[in-house]
């Protein structure tokens, strides 16, 4: 049966679990980057090494293992753009084990005061894209997680530095 709204029951029709085995070792976190040549030149410079791919009609995309020099390993990934492409890549990543994950990647702006370098860490998405009513009900703008987007704004104000906004300080996302 197809849904056009919010189901609240979290089995659906197909599932990524059904399909797809767990990766053995596959690292608890993923990190997911919008751009291919950033996990590239990371790969080529950490001699990082494939553990597995997720398969589309675009070709397979690889998914890396990467260990950082404190031993920290993470799945690192290449990210399909669109919402319904991002979403399977997260949920095929999980039916193999990934718990965890952070997605970066670049954006326009609206405010031509905003320009390349700056680090925005959004607060809340406004849904209009379709996708995410397969995991919230419908309501208005999605707000992220709490703690950690609490944490990377910290890490934002302490490490970077900050366009001085106050669009920014809403930090509002359009998929």
């Amino acid at each position: 049966m197809l849904h056009t709204d919010f189901d609240p029951v979290r089995t659906a029709v197909i599932n990524p679990e059904q399909t797809i085995e767990k990766v053995a070792d596959m690292p608890a976190g993923m990190i997911g980057v919008f751009s291919q040549k950033i996990v590239n030149a990371y790969v080529e410079r950490t001699g990082s090494t494939q553990i597995g791919a997720f398969n589309s009609c675009m070709g397979p995309m690889p998914i890396y293992r990467c260990t950082l020099p404190d031993g920290f390993t993470f799945a690192f990934v290449n990210m399909p753009v669109g919402g319904p492409s991002a979403a399977s890549v997260l949920e095929e990543a999980h039916a193999m084990g990934v718990r965890q994950f952070v997605t970066f990647g670049s954006c326009g702006a609206l405010d031509h005061q905003v320009t390349a370098g700056h680090l925005l860490v959004p607060t809340a998405a406004v849904r209009d894209e379709g996708t995410s009513y397969h995991y919230l009900p419908r309501r208005g703008n999605c707000p992220a997680a709490g703690r950690r987007s609490g944490r990377l704004r910290r890490a934002r104000r302490t490490r970077c530095a900050v366009y001085p906004h106050k669009d920014l300080d809403d930090g509002r996302h359009f998929p």
